[in-house]
């Protein structure tokens, strides 16, 4: 009965393969998107409004924990992670465009705080949600 199946991915499958060039040529039409995107914003204004987002969501999680919602917790942490990891991408993008050291050396050094704070704090999202007795 699910021979046929889009899951089926044993053997060279014809739905197979489309589903994996759809998946392709969408990745690269995104990526070509958030190129263009990165390209038409000003960069600190996208910076300000993402922190100002990861604060938002903050706020949500704590009233998450507060309502003892972990799945909302865990997916308000998500949106905090992905936003964080979009200044970083804005950021190594910055870097790169830049002939000034100086301004390369504290965007690197910003970065790289902002890049160290992400796991541990999915890390405890997920320590939460799993004992959100312990909050």
């Amino acid at each position: 009965m699910y021979e046929n199946s889009i899951r089926d991915t044993e053997g060279p499958k014809p739905q197979w393969k489309s589903l994996k060039t759809l998946h392709s040529k969408s990745f690269k039409n995104t990526v070509t998107l958030r190129s263009h995107v990165d390209d038409a914003i000003d960069t600190g204004d996208f910076i300000r409004a993402s922190e100002q987002a990861m604060r938002q969501y903050t706020v949500y999680c704590e009233n998450a924990i507060r309502n003892n919602e972990p799945q909302q917790m865990v997916d308000n942490t998500s949106q905090i992670a992905r936003f964080g990891n979009r200044v970083l991408m804005t950021a190594k993008n910055e870097a790169d465009n830049s002939e000034e050291p100086s301004f390369v050396h504290r965007v690197n050094n910003a970065a790289q705080q902002l890049h160290s704070a992400i796991p541990p704090m999915v890390n405890q999202a997920k320590q939460v949600a799993l004992n959100p007795v312990m909050v």
